[in-house]
């Protein structure tokens, strides 16, 4: 996946570099048009048969923003290892990402990391040579955030039932109705049925601790 514009490699200090690569427009704009693709079939949205819902439908149940970041996701996990194995690395641990900002529809995108990679020398005799390795330590929190992040890319929606109150974790379907000072119609929040999830940063934080507790209807 991906066709590279352009693959830059600085050298750092402490045996570290930095990669910036830069993917065509083409292979952006696919892989965001795939996302939308792929939420319209694993979602289900009203009045849209399985894979049918436009663009315009998954962006006011799901926000356009967080498809566009899962795009962009994906289609840094998708490059990246062809941009380490066309260019000969030897990554020493995972990259560290100083350039990943969403990727913007039909512009070229670039991301950036740095990594220490493995050192080269120059032999002088070959006279056996010792290395100290340092010692990785996986901790409880790391695997916990790791099952966290798989649990979090493999999920469906259930409805929680008339019961089922809103949790300060949730989501809710939303009908949204937002006016700004002015008493003017924001047509970009306003929404008929919206998947809203709390804690997203979307609406004000009262918003958001107003809706826990209550039930469908409310």
């Amino acid at each position: 996946m991906g066709v590279f514009v352009k693959t830059n490699i600085e050298n750092l200090e402490d045996g570290k570099i930095k990669v910036s690569v830069t993917v065509a427009s083409d292979d952006v704009k696919s892989c965001i048009d795939n996302q939308y693709k792929s939420y319209a079939k694993k979602y289900t949205f009203r009045g849209f048969r399985p894979g049918k819902a436009p663009k315009q439908i998954i962006d006011q149940h799901l926000g356009k923003g967080a498809v566009v970041a899962d795009a962009t996701e994906k289609l840094i996990n998708d490059v990246l290892p062809s941009v380490i194995d066309d260019n000969d690395l030897f990554l020493m641990g995972d990259p560290d990402f100083v350039q990943a900002d969403p990727a913007v529809y039909g512009e070229d995108y670039t991301f950036a990391f740095t990594s220490a990679v493995k050192p080269s020398f120059d032999l002088s005799s070959y006279d056996p040579v010792e290395v100290k390795l340092p010692k990785v330590e996986v901790t409880e929190d790391d695997i916990d955030a790791e099952i966290k992040e798989i649990m979090q890319s493999s999920y469906d929606f259930e409805d929680a039932g008339d019961k089922g109150k809103i949790k300060s974790d949730g989501f809710a379907e939303i009908k949204l109705s937002a006016k700004d000072q002015a008493g003017n119609a924001l047509s970009n929040l306003n929404s008929d049925s919206r998947l809203y999830s709390l804690g997203m940063g979307m609406l004000p934080v009262a918003f958001d601790n107003g809706i826990v507790g209550l039930k469908k209807g409310d």
